[in-house]
């Protein structure tokens, strides 16, 4: 009986045992929770959302962790600037406004018993505060990226944060701010001084950059349209802008002038659709001149004889934007066979120009006349009241022209419109020339005469006679007299030639013939152009030989004078018979 207590004594102190062994392990696996760190950093994402309607930016929803991928259209913000600011033991709410955010920011600035830090974003649009000590912090935008219409909201987070599981902590705290940016666009207009559209012309745009920094180009190769315009260039970010012309019409000189306009922050030139708002483009223009043209003319007949006086005049436009001219000069270089005699004239339409505002150099064939003062403000209203600056000089055909073969005279205007150096001339210069005609005196069987001399005379329009005379230089002039009249006389191969003669009629007269030859009968005319002096056009002069008298005192005087004795001996024979015969 005894063992049978002892037996369940024992059983039950072996259950209370294995109970107390039971909750003893229970108690010991009971969870401990995550000792909370006492500091962390935070890394701010910026981020901004370029044209979108701010209602439209997608919402982040964030744990404090870093995202893999970013929400659609979502950019990297750089260059925005941050305050982080602990709000332990601060009234602010826990959704404070910007402006509460700043007031509360600025009452601490600089505060040691205050943990914060600022900083920017940079080109991954990201900034990792320092170490901060434990507890609730303010998140506030200082400095927006340029153009921001829609800026990130303060955020209130706590350094650590406990993870969604709630088994720990995370001391690298991970926040997603974002910005919407305003988006411009604009384009070019290129215009004619009456304000006609031009086709044609070609652009660059730049975005002027700021503290130092090179301005950047955004599009080039912008060709305007039958309307003027260029194409619309878009997605433009908040600043300054310019156009810069790279080409135009070959008629036209290139303006290099700048053409600003500024994006601002209410220039959103995009709807919420994305869509391009027509009315909200930048439209900006720029006027064009043509480039001034030169006319090069003669003002005296095509052809002239040696040493006749050629008058040449050039033409220019007065340009409409002289005032943006650094040089307007102009150039002529004579041909070899020309030579310059003077009588120089500048005058702007007919009038004369005031020799003050240029400057004529002749040095040798050389002509250069500057215009030195005309771009002065004091000077611009007398002369943009004309049209053209004229110049006239004189020259003349020397002796080493060659008959019938053209002499061309022009020139060069070279100007700059204080962008482009640019020159103009004329296309179809005029020309000069002097002819000429060879002949050869030759007798009846073509063998070539030496020895001819003849005189060359033309019939002015009043019917009056005038003679060539001929220098040693070959120069021709006209005279009254016959006398006077320089002597062509023919080489012993029979040719000579009148060298050096305006196109034309004129006449040749024979003033000695060779020895036992005649002289022409009367004066023959002939004419001069510009294939007269060919070889295949020479004139042959054919001279006839003299009749043939007989010599006195010669074999032929005594024979003439023995047939006349015996003529006369013969008829006074029968003169005596008759008689005889009548007796």
């Amino acid at each position: 009986m005894k063992e049978n207590f002892l037996k369940k004594l024992s059983g039950l102190f072996f259950v209370m045992m294995l109970i107390f062994s039971v909750g003893a392990l229970g108690f010991g696996t009971k969870a401990h929770a995550v000792d909370k760190p006492t500091s962390g950093t935070l890394t701010i994402h910026k981020l901004k959302f370029d044209g979108i309607d701010p209602s439209l930016i997608p919402p982040i929803a964030g744990d404090g962790t870093q995202l893999g991928q970013l929400p659609p259209g979502a950019l990297p913000a750089p260059g925005v600037k941050f305050a982080i600011v602990s709000t332990t033991g601060s009234n602010l709410s826990m959704s404070p406004s910007q402006k509460d955010a700043l007031n509360y920011y600025n009452s601490v600035i600089g505060n040691a018993n205050v943990p914060q830090d600022t900083g920017t974003t940079g080109a991954d649009g990201t900034y990792t505060t320092k170490t901060l000590p434990a507890g609730q912090y303010v998140v506030v935008e200082l400095m927006p990226e340029t153009g921001t219409y829609s800026m990130s909201a303060p955020v209130v987070v706590s350094i650590p944060m406990m993870n969604l599981d709630g088994t720990g902590w995370n001391s690298n705290v991970h926040i997603y701010t974002k910005d919407g940016v305003t988006l411009g666009a604009a384009k070019m207009q290129k215009l004619d001084p009456s304000n006609n559209p031009l086709q044609g012309a070609t652009f660059s745009l730049y975005m002027q950059g700021t503290s130092g920094n090179p301005d950047t180009l955004v599009a080039n190769n912008l060709t305007t349209g039958s309307d003027g315009y260029t194409d619309v260039v878009g997605n433009l970010l908040v600043g300054n802008y310019y156009f810069v012309e790279t080409s135009t019409l070959d008629t036209y000189l290139l303006n290099g002038k700048q053409v600003p306009f500024t994006v601002a922050d209410t220039d959103m030139a995009y709807d919420s659709n994305g869509q391009l708002l027509q009315n909200k483009v930048k439209t900006v223009s720029l006027v064009n001149y043509m480039k001034p043209t030169l006319q090069k003319t003669r003002t005296t007949d095509e052809s002239v004889d040696i040493g006749e006086t050629v008058t040449w005049k050039i033409s220019t436009d007065v340009p409409l934007n002289l005032t943006d001219y650094t040089k307007y000069v102009i150039t002529d270089t004579l041909d070899t066979r020309l030579t310059y005699v003077g009588n120089m004239s500048v005058t702007l339409d007919n009038a004369p120009l005031n020799p003050n505002l240029y400057n004529v150099q002749v040095n040798g064939r050389v002509i250069t006349v500057t215009f030195t003062d005309i771009f002065a403000q004091g000077n611009i209203g007398a002369i943009q009241s004309g049209d053209k600056f004229n110049i006239q000089f004189d020259t003349t055909v020397n002796n080493t022209a060659i008959p019938g073969v053209q002499i061309p005279n022009n020139a060069v205007l070279t100007m700059n419109n204080g962008w482009v150096d640019a020159t103009s001339t004329e296309a179809n210069p005029p020309m000069v020339e002097t002819g000429g005609r060879q002949f050869m005196k030759v007798d009846p069987n073509n063998n070539p005469l030496q020895g001819a001399q003849f005189v060359v005379s033309k019939t002015n329009p009043d019917n009056s006679i005038s003679y060539m005379k001929q220098s040693a230089n070959l120069n021709v002039t006209w005279v009254n007299s016959k006398s006077d009249a320089t002597v062509f006389t023919s080489a012993n191969d029979g040719t000579f030639q009148m060298y050096g003669l305006a196109y034309g009629t004129y006449n040749i007269e024979e003033v000695k013939a060779p020895g036992g030859y005649n002289l022409l009968n009367g004066i023959q005319t002939f004419t001069v152009d510009p294939n007269s002096y060919d070889d295949d056009a020479m004139i042959l002069v054919v001279n006839t030989m003299a009749p043939t008298i007989p010599i006195t005192g010669g074999i032929g005087t005594i024979i003439f004078f023995a047939i006349g004795l015996v003529l006369m001996g013969i008829v006074y024979f029968f003169y005596r018979r008759y008689e005889s015969q009548s007796a």
